[in-house]
C-alpha cells in the first residue's frame, strides 16, 4: 500500500489536494492523479512493488511538493522516489500552503537636504512675539525698560516634496544663568509635537542635535520650529544664533535592475555534500522598478550584482509566511565589496529609528544613525569577522554584538530593548 499525506506548514491536513502519482517501471505503469480526503490522505492499496513511484502534489494558489531523482548532481535527493515494499505500507508526506507574495521596489537614495535659519532677518520667521534678530542672533527685544520675560518665535513652514524621511534637528544657543532658549517642534497648525511621537519635545530641546527619524511623514508632512526665549533679569536676553531642519527626499524609481533570491529549503545534496536549493529566482525590476513575484513559503536572501543597498523597508532577507503580502522597497548605491546593512528591531519585532549603530573593529569606528526604517548602512569596509555593532538609544538598553562577520553584502538584524 502507498499511503501520501499532504499538510500545510504547521501540519495540519490539507483536503482537495492534487496528488499525482507516477511510476514508468511498473507493468502495467502507474500515471494517475487523486484529491487528498478530508485528513488530507490518499491510498493507493495493491500498489506494485517499487523503488520508482514519484509524487507530486499541490493545490491552486498553493506551493508544490515532490520527490526528486537522484541524478549525477543531485546524488542525495531530499525526499528521493519512494519504493513499495510487498506486505507494507510506504508513507510519504508532503507539506503545500498557500503563496506568499513578494514585491521588490528598486530606488536612487534619497537626496539629504534641510531648512536653515542664520538670522540675518526675520524673513524666515512665521510668528514673532517680542523677538526679533540683533547681530546674527535671534533673541528678545528691549522695549527700552529692559527685556521682557519671555517671546517666542515660529519659523516658516517645512513641506519637501517626495519627503521620505525626517532627518535632524539641530540648533546654537547662548543662553546665561538668567535666561535660557528651547526649541519645540511644531506641525503646520503650530501645535507641539506630543511626546509620543517626539520624545522630550513637550519640555523643548536644549541639547543638539535631535533626531527626528520617528516622526511619520504621511501624518507630518510639513514641519516648523518654534523658540522659546525667557529671562530672569530684565538686562539679559537668551541667543538663538541658528537653527536647522534635515529631511530626505527624492527617491527615485531604478529600473530593470537584475536579482536573485534564494531560498533556505533545499532538496538534496551533491556527492560532496553542497546543499541543492528548492528555489533560486532570477529576475529583474521592470522599467518603474518593480518585481512582483508568487513564492513558496521560506526564508529568501537577496543578491544585487552592481549595488549596494544603502536601505531597505523591510530589509532583505525575507521571511515568507504562507499566504503573505511583503512590499519592498530597496535604496541603491554605489556598489562596494564589502558592506553591511544593520536592522535594527525591539523585542516586538518593529524596527527602532533614530538609534545610534556604530561599527568598530580594532582601528576602525563608523557612527550611523538608523532611518525610518531601522536600518544604518555600513559601506566600503574591510572583509573581516572580528566587527562589533553597538547600539544605543535613549530609553533602551545598549546592546553589543561582537564577532560580526563582513564578507561581501551582508544584512544583519540586531535586536535590543
Amino acid at each position: 500500500t502507498l499511503q501520501i499525506i499532504v499538510v500545510d506548514a504547521l501540519g495540519g491536513p490539507v483536503a482537495g489536494a492534487e496528488v499525482h502519482i507516477e511510476n514508468p517501471s511498473t507493468v502495467p505503469a502507474v500515471d494517475l492523479t487523486t484529491f487528498t480526503n478530508a485528513e488530507g490522505l490518499v491510498y493507493l492499496p495493491g500498489a506494485l512493488p517499487s523503488t520508482d513511484y514519484r509524487i507530486e502534489t499541490t493545490k491552486s494558489g498553493y506551493s508544490t511538493a515532490t520527490t526528486y531523482a537522484r541524478d549525477a548532481t543531485n546524488q542525495n535527493p531530499t525526499p528521493g522516489y519512494l519504493t513499495v515494499v510487498e506486505n507494507q505500507t510506504t508513507t510519504g508526506t508532503f507539506a503545500i500552503d498557500l503563496l506568499a507574495d513578494l514585491t521588490l521596489r528598486t530606488f536612487s537614495p534619497p537626496q539629504t537636504l534641510s531648512f536653515a535659519d542664520t538670522f540675518a532677518d526675520l524673513s524666515q520667521i512665521a510668528e514673532a512675539v517680542n523677538v526679533g534678530v540683533s547681530a546674527g542672533a535671534l533673541a528678545l527685544v528691549d522695549s527700552g525698560m529692559g527685556y521682557p520675560g519671555s517671546g517666542h518665535a515660529v519659523s516658516v513652514a517645512v513641506t519637501p516634496t517626495a519627503l521620505h524621511e525626517w532627518g535632524e534637528l539641530n540648533a546654537t544657543l547662548n543662553p546665561s544663568a538668567s535666561t535660557e532658549a528651547l526649541i519645540q517642534v511644531v506641525d503646520a497648525s503650530g501645535a507641539v509635537l506630543p511626546n509620543a511621537v517626539l520624545p522630550g519635545n513637550e519640555a523643548g530641546f536644549d541639547t543638539f542635535p535631535v533626531s527626528l527619524a520617528g516622526i511619520a511623514t504621511s501624518t507630518y508632512p510639513t514641519l516648523k520650529l518654534r523658540a522659546n526665549l525667557t529671562s530672569t533679569a530684565s538686562a539679559e536676553t537668551p541667543e538663538l544664533r541658528d537653527w536647522s531642519l534635515s529631511y530626505r527626499r527624492g527617491a527615485t524609481p531604478l529600473p530593470n535592475i537584475a536579482f536573485t533570491l534564494r531560498g533556505a529549503k533545499t532538496v538534496g545534496s551533491t556527492g560532496a555534500g553542497a546543499a541543492l536549493y528548492k528555489t533560486t529566482v532570477a529576475d529583474s525590476t521592470n522599467g518603474s522598478g518593480v518585481k512582483a513575484l508568487s513564492l513558496e513559503w521560506d526564508a529568501y536572501e537577496l543578491t544585487l550584482n552592481g549595488y549596494d543597498v544603502v536601505e531597505a523597508c523591510p530589509s532583505p532577507g525575507y521571511a515568507l509566511a504562507p499566504g503573505s503580502a511583503t512590499d519592498s522597497s530597496l535604496y541603491l548605491g554605489a556598489n562596494t565589496t564589502n558592506m553591511l546593512l544593520v536592522t535594527v528591531k525591539d523585542n516586538t519585532g518593529a524596527v527602532v529609528p533614530g538609534a545610534d549603530v556604530t561599527l568598530s573593529r580594532t582601528g576602525f569606528s563608523q557612527t550611523v544613525e538608523t532611518t525610518s526604517c531601522g536600518t544604518a548602512y555600513f559601506g566600503n569596509l574591510t572583509s573581516s569577522s572580528a566587527y562589533t555593532v553597538s547600539i544605543a538609544k535613549a530609553g533602551y538598553t545598549t546592546a553589543n554584538f561582537a564577532n560580526v562577520n563582513v564578507a561581501g553584502h551582508i544584512f544583519y538584524v540586531a535586536t535590543f530593548e
